[in-house]
């Protein structure tokens, strides 16, 4: 594996908020192409054919959308960036080129990765844009006194295929309900908090990966799901 840069919260508001004006800008304009160009392609007035323009502008301008959000995010970047040089074994987490961490390999690196599945329980920021039934694949990597979260959300195939690849912890957001004051059903809180992960899951036997998701949802860095399993990969080789 040669030294690599990977982008990382790709979705960040920035995006959030050029994608809509920019989907707005992509209908007019594609409205006013169709409305014009139609008669002249199949003959008739420019009032025949308003709603088919409307809905092809609809259509076309979400397609046009979702083929340059690659492109988008080149042009948008969020300024966090993971360095990866396998030659001295360190990585390197960066904002706006100021190095916040580095995490260097002088004994072994501890990697915990887990994942859940993504269901009807209280979200909070990105993760209310992921569809039910997604999963949220992480890793925490340790080395002496620091530690960084990283995180990807996919699709139950991709999930699938990262379960067979490599062993993971998996865990459920449906363990942290409160059971004594709502049976069945998550605390309510306000759609910005996460909710909290209860001391009787910290201290169990999987308490060291719910130790990992609640720094996750503290100050986790995600990533796109290619790159994480590119860091997976070369993070089971070095410490395999």
């Amino acid at each position: 594996m040669e030294k690599k840069v990977y982008q990382l919260n790709q979705d960040h508001k920035g995006i959030s908020i050029a994608a809509p004006v920019i989907l707005l800008v992509l209908i007019v304009v594609t409205y006013r192409i169709f409305y014009r160009q139609l008669p002249n392609i199949f003959g008739g007035q420019s009032g025949d054919y308003l709603f088919i323009s409307v809905i092809a502008a609809l259509f076309g301008s979400a397609f046009i959308l979702w083929l340059s959000d690659p492109l988008l995010k080149k042009m948008l970047p969020s300024g966090h960036e993971l360095t990866v040089d396998p030659g001295t074994k360190v990585l390197t987490y960066a904002v706006q080129d100021s190095v916040r961490q580095v995490i260097e390999d002088k004994d072994d690196w501890q990697v915990t990765k887990w994942f859940f599945r993504m269901g009807r329980f209280v979200k909070s920021g990105r993760e209310r844009q992921i569809p039910n039934g997604w999963y949220c694949m992480a890793l925490s990597l340790k080395a002496e006194a620091e530690e960084i979260t990283l995180f990807c959300y996919v699709p139950p195939r991709k999930q699938r295929r990262l379960v067979k690849l490599f062993t993971w912890n998996e865990i459920s957001m449906f363990d942290t309900l409160d059971e004594k004051r709502n049976p069945g059903l998550p605390v309510m809180r306000p759609p910005t908090l996460a909710p909290s992960i209860p001391s009787r899951l910290l201290v169990g036997d999987k308490g060291h990966v719910w130790l990992g998701e609640r720094k996750r949802r503290e100050d986790g860095l995600e990533m796109s799901p290619k790159d994480f399993q590119d860091l997976v990969t070369y993070l089971e080789g070095s410490t395999g």
